[in-house]
């Protein structure tokens, strides 16, 4: 009799145990997985944050190189119409 109360209790221990082994696993993942999402998150920020420069910087370089081209030209023209 005392044998199987001890059994059971042992059982029981064993089941609380695995319980909260179970519990705090699926915390751990539930810690990691939000996380990753933070740190992608992040990630994805940097990302469209380095693209929005690299576009910008492209977007004024043209600017600036179609700019200078445009005032050749009008030199050009301008030369041409004074030569005459």
């Amino acid at each position: 009799m005392e044998e199987r109360e001890a059994e059971r209790e042992r059982e029981a221990s064993e089941r609380e145990e695995r319980r909260w082994r179970e519990m705090e696993e699926k915390e751990d993942r539930r810690e990691r997985e939000r996380q990753e999402r933070e740190e992608r998150r992040e990630r994805e920020a940097r990302e469209r944050e380095e693209r929005w420069r690299q576009e910008t910087s492209e977007r004024e370089e043209r600017r600036d190189r179609e700019a200078k081209e445009r005032e050749e030209r009008f030199l050009h023209l301008l030369e041409a119409l004074t030569k005459k």
